[in-house]
């Protein structure tokens, strides 16, 4: 018989991450759902949100979600916009900057996700397609990516 689990406790079989991505058209009017309708009830480890239409006047832990990390944003200077992912806080996450040049007006957010095993899950977002790669790479393998939208 395999493990249990209860409706309230977090349960993850080893082999599993969730990582949901949502267009939120404003984190603002629609962090609620967002909270309910997306994040507690996938269960999700990561989310990536765009369209957040957030500025520098907005706090940085706005929005917190109980359980998980802050939001790392990347916000627009100009109408809507912007990007911004958070995390469970049992990850172990590393926020990584884009390794080539961005657009002044382009919005980019990367993530790496270590495992204690070696295995690391690297994820990219931009505010066009939300998440758009996600790259696996087991100890000792090459890196396969994943392009999820383009």
């Amino acid at each position: 018989m395999g493990p249990e689990h209860t409706e309230n406790q977090q349960y993850m079989p080893a082999t599993m991450l969730t990582i949901v991505s949502a267009n939120v058209r404003g984190f603002h009017t629609n962090f609620g759902e967002l909270t309910h309708n997306v994040i507690n009830r996938n269960r999700a480890y990561i989310v990536f949100v765009c369209e957040t239409f957030l500025d520098g006047s907005v706090t940085q832990n706005y929005g917190r979600v109980r359980g998980y990390s802050t939001w790392t944003r990347k916000d627009r200077s100009t109408q809507g916009g912007g990007v911004a992912f958070c995390y469970k806080e049992n990850l172990n996450i590393q926020v990584l900057e884009p390794s080539v040049p961005v657009p002044r007006d382009s919005k980019l957010l990367g993530l790496e996700v270590g495992e204690k095993n070696g295995q690391n899950i690297l994820c990219s977002s931009d505010h066009m397609a939300v998440l758009t790669k996600v790259h696996f790479r087991k100890p000792r393998e090459e890196s396969h990516t994943r392009v999820l939208w383009t």
